[in-house]
């Protein structure tokens, strides 16, 4: 809002200590394009707060603890999703599918205790594997005195968090839930551009799982060959509830900008699915985040330049490909 009729002035200082004052045709603000080109310090006036549009992110942390993403990044404008929602009080998103942004709905599919959330049907019909983790997510919603629906089921048993469970299988007990997120959310963004999909819906989500997560694709065959719901999800994962949601949610809110850094994590994965390639780039010090205790049976977490290299690695059928040289040309000397 553009405060008009009297004059006001605010006096800070600087990180050096130089007092600045800064007055209204100092700063713009988001309900008024007049003010768009004004040269200022650089803060956009939100009402409740100032925001950072070279970050893309508020400058404070809102003083309103929400719950979704917004609650564990109270910095994060809109949950991260500014080309679908404007945040004209600095508290709560706007626009018209501003209800898919609120704290209740972040994973927009409503928790309705009497029914099973719904997909597009003709994905279903189309892709066999979505299919297949639907009816397996279908007859979890049903078995309603199993441990899935105490840990996550208040209010319903959504299909967001059918997802959140089989994330927490791959996750496989790697207790830095933060960079496993990142990882994923960069690859996600990443994977989505390339095949056009949606990671925001539980419909491109679940295509992202279906085609990424080793786990759902072990259980996709499983449940294809008659094993019974209850073994294939006979325990929680080891880590549940709010953080393998915050896994979710970082996929949902991932985002592709035309580029990554080198060194940003990306890839997650087991030792046991390129164990060559993986056991060498291991005893060459070249992956920063392993995980478990047997030999094969590792987490690894890779950069953005690792997976690159893991992939000319693959398309040279060799693990020898993976030496010091190869690594310098991907990551750097």
């Amino acid at each position: 809002m553009k405060l008009t009729g009297f004059e006001f002035q605010i006096t800070t200082r600087s990180l050096s200590g130089q007092s600045l004052k800064i007055t209204p045709t100092q700063c713009n603000y988001m309900d008024d394009p007049s003010t768009s080109a004004v040269e200022g310090f650089g803060l956009m006036d939100y009402n409740a707060r100032w925001y950072d549009p070279s970050l893309g992110r508020f400058a404070q942390a809102d003083s309103i603890v929400p719950g979704g993403a917004q609650g564990l990044d109270r910095y994060a404008y809109v949950n991260n999703a500014p080309t679908r929602f404007t945040d004209p009080s600095g508290h709560k998103c706007a626009g018209d599918d501003a209800v898919l942004c609120s704290p209740a709905s972040l994973l927009h599919i409503s928790s309705n205790p009497d029914r099973p959330d719904d997909i597009d049907p003709n994905l279903r019909k189309n892709d066999g594997r979505i299919d297949t983790l639907y009816r397996m997510y279908k007859e979890m919603w049903a078995n309603k005195d199993d441990w899935w629906w105490d840990r996550y089921g208040s209010g319903g048993f959504t299909i967001w968090e059918f997802m959140a469970i089989i994330w927490g299988y791959e996750q496989a007990g790697y207790p830095n839930t933060d960079k496993f997120v990142s990882a994923l959310s960069n690859k996600a963004g990443f994977w989505c551009h390339v095949r056009n999909c949606d990671p925001f819906t539980a419909e491109g989500s679940m295509i992202f799982l279906s085609r990424y997560s080793q786990s759902a694709r072990n259980r996709i065959a499983a449940y294809g060959n008659g094993k019974a719901i209850d073994e294939l999800f006979y325990k929680p994962p080891a880590y549940w509830a709010n953080d393998t949601m915050k896994i979710v949610m970082g996929i949902q809110q991932s985002t592709y900008a035309g580029h990554l850094a080198p060194m940003a994590l990306f890839d997650v994965g087991n030792v046991s699915l390129r164990s060559e390639i993986f056991r060498r780039m291991i005893n060459l010090n070249m992956i920063h985040i392993v995980w478990g205790d047997s030999k094969d049976d590792r987490l690894v977490i890779l950069t953005y330049c690792q997976s690159l290299m893991v992939n000319y690695a693959i398309f040279k059928r060799r693990g020898k490909a993976i030496n010091q040289r190869t690594y310098n040309n991907f990551c750097g000397g």
